[in-house]
């Protein structure tokens, strides 16, 4: 999201916004900033694919939060946000156990 962003920055309107797709998974997402990847040799913290999920939503949440307050910083008029799009039937339901 980072590069992407930087990358389209100088194109986005003086009053437009930029929207990163969060989900409410991010409730549940830990970041642990001394094994982002879950290394078994660097932590206890086991993978699973529900965590790995909810980290990278806490991490877009982050990035969408942290860039407004640096955009308004700067008195730039575009806004930064973030959104739950709703429930998806992704391949990650695949690790979810059947009802």
């Amino acid at each position: 999201h980072h590069m992407l962003t930087r990358l389209l920055l100088p194109y986005i309107r003086k009053d437009g916004r930029i929207v990163t797709v969060a989900s409410t998974a991010h409730t549940f997402g830990q970041l642990d900033f001394a094994n982002l990847n879950y290394d078994q040799e660097k932590s206890e913290r086991g993978y699973s694919a529900w965590n790995a999920y909810g980290q990278s939503k806490l991490a877009n949440v982050l990035f969408a939060k942290g860039l407004d307050e640096k955009l308004k910083e700067a008195g730039s008029e575009i806004k930064s946000v973030s959104l739950h799009p709703g429930v998806i039937g992704t391949n990650l339901w695949r690790y979810t156990p059947k009802w």
